[in-house]
């Protein structure tokens, strides 16, 4: 269903790399999830709250990828250029899956591929959950270096 303010969602094939990769100026955030993510359904409502939190509009600030955990991990080639550096944030979806060969813990920003990444929960894991509420929001003050949070041996 389109809407007239969607934002591009990119679908990933198994054996291909990201391709056709919209215009990504602007973007402040890439947005990795599992399944099938709809304007109007309750993880997408959660989401954009959660983007709304750090100050990124889903809309317009976000490139939003949709990955299937049946299929091997696309390439992240394509996303490199104006967007390094620019927090992901992977939901139902660990490192592994993507093919990373890295040390990730869920909720921890890693800086990996010249991207701060964080891995967490499914968007439905994290709505049903407090504590994972908890360990997202403090991920996302560190990769969106939010002022006041409380950063581990400082």
């Amino acid at each position: 269903m389109n809407h007239p303010f969607s934002i591009p969602i990119i679908r990933a094939r198994a054996e291909t790399e990201f391709s056709g990769v919209p215009e990504s100026s602007g973007k402040q955030c890439v947005v990795v999830t599992s399944g099938d993510l709809q304007e109007g359904d309750a993880d997408y409502q959660l989401l954009d709250r959660i983007l709304a939190a750090v100050h990124v509009n889903l809309r317009s600030e976000v490139l939003l990828l949709q990955v299937s955990t049946h299929s091997k991990a696309p390439g992240f080639t394509d996303l490199s250029g104006e967007l390094q550096g620019v927090p992901v944030l992977c939901f139902g979806l660990s490192h592994d899956i993507l093919g990373f060969h890295i040390r990730a813990e869920r909720y921890q920003p890693v800086h990996f591929y010249g991207f701060d990444w964080v891995f967490g929960d499914s968007l439905e894991e994290i709505s049903n959950n407090t504590n994972s509420k908890k360990m997202l929001w403090s991920a996302l003050q560190v990769a969106f270096r939010i002022q006041g949070h409380s950063a581990k041996n400082s």
